[in-house]
């Protein structure tokens, strides 16, 4: 089969990004030494005995992580444990049961506003944090930063390498840090559970799971007794599986069951169009608090997604699911180690693990993902009869 890649202009200018990347990070840098700096305050003298866990990515990084923050909570109990979180999941993901303080930070407002950048520095110097872990998949200036001035005694991270920070920021950052993973594994859970084991020399109970503590709310919906549940577009749009793809395989799958699309409010036309004229297929994209989203999951009969933070939701439950997830970084995130490999639908290619930074005029390892095989997983995993 002959895969059209793209033209080398198109790849000479990915290398660009990279480096205007890198050169974001080397001003975000010295803006920290030049505004920032000067005006922290001085470290406490009083014990340090709290700990912090930032995790400012995405739902499904956040959501991943739910095992250790479990973990860490069991054997951490007798200090206030904070979670750094982006600010979109402040008091709307977690339960009153989650044994965290939650601190909200808006990542704009802390790339672009010195002033909102100097307060939130200062507050995370005020906890008294003995260990800070930065569990955040994607080192970054501002993950690196929030960790090594928070003036913990102990600072964690999951690996020395970063896609984001040119060598010379890498280097001084790891210089500041006390325990770096050196795993080779990619899977950020198997990562997340050698920085534990690292630490407290205990392996993970795995079955510390997020059940009671994701909030879940029953959307004021008149629902099936049993529906199907479809998240059809990942916050990145070269992770998608073609619109027609999912149009067929809703008509099909809706045959025999409601099925119902999940998705942002920006996503709302993108899911008229699979939904359009499909009489048992209803478009839920921007009517539902991300609570409800999570209650219509924990009770489908199946889910069906992308690599994307919904599918991380579906495994959490342990649902019957589909993912469509491609290669960009195959076995980083998806599939769980734990996790059968045929509920997750890709091509394979020998350039998989390319960071999404993808060699072809598609990603070829999504889209040559037949109908025919997504809906044949879906029918074995549930009773279509």
């Amino acid at each position: 089969m002959h895969l059209d890649k793209k033209h080398y202009l198109f790849l000479a200018l990915n290398r660009f990004k990279i480096k205007l990347i890198h050169l974001k990070a080397y001003l975000f840098s010295a803006s920290f030494l030049i505004f920032i700096k000067p005006f922290l305050i001085k470290p406490s003298l009083v014990i340090a005995k709290n700990i912090m866990v930032i995790q400012i990515d995405k739902l499904g990084d956040l959501v991943l992580s739910l095992t250790f923050l479990n973990n860490l909570g069991i054997i951490e109990k007798e200090c206030t444990k904070y979670l750094l979180v982006d600010e979109k999941y402040d008091e709307e993901l977690f339960t009153n049961q989650f044994n965290y303080k939650l601190l909200p930070l808006n990542k704009n407002k802390y790339r672009f506003n010195l002033f909102y950048r100097i307060r939130f520095l200062n507050k995370l110097r005020k906890l008294t944090l003995n260990a800070s872990f930065n569990i955040s998949p994607g080192r970054g200036v501002i993950n690196d930063e929030l960790t090594i001035n928070s003036n913990s005694r102990l600072k964690s991270c999951l690996s020395s390498k970063s896609f984001y920070l040119p060598k010379y920021l890498l280097k001084k950052y790891n210089s500041y840090y006390n325990v770096i993973l050196k795993s080779d594994s990619k899977n950020e859970f198997i990562r997340q559970e050698e920085l534990f084991y690292i630490t407290y020399k205990q392996n993970f109970i795995v079955n510390a799971s997020a059940h009671n503590i994701l909030r879940s709310l029953k959307p004021n919906l008149t629902l099936q007794k049993k529906y199907i549940i479809i998240a059809p577009s990942a916050s990145d749009a070269d992770r998608n599986w073609s619109q027609n793809n999912f149009r067929t395989l809703c008509g099909k799958l809706s045959e025999k069951y409601s099925v119902y699309l999940l998705g942002t409010q920006s996503q709302v036309e993108y899911l008229n169009v699979i939904s359009e004229g499909l009489i048992n297929v209803q478009n839920l994209a921007g009517k539902l608090q991300l609570a409800e989203c999570i209650h219509l999951i924990q009770n489908a009969v199946l889910f069906v997604g992308l690599d994307s933070g919904f599918t991380h939701i579906a495994q959490t439950f342990k649902k019957p699911f589909v993912a469509i997830i491609g290669g960009g970084k195959f076995g980083r995130f998806f599939p769980y180690p734990e996790t059968k490999i045929d509920k997750y639908k890709f091509y394979e290619l020998p350039c998989f693990n390319c960071d999404w930074q993808c060699i072809y005029n598609k990603a070829y390892c999504i889209s040559l993902v037949s109908v025919e095989d997504v809906y044949n997983s879906c029918i074995s995993m549930i009773d279509i009869d």
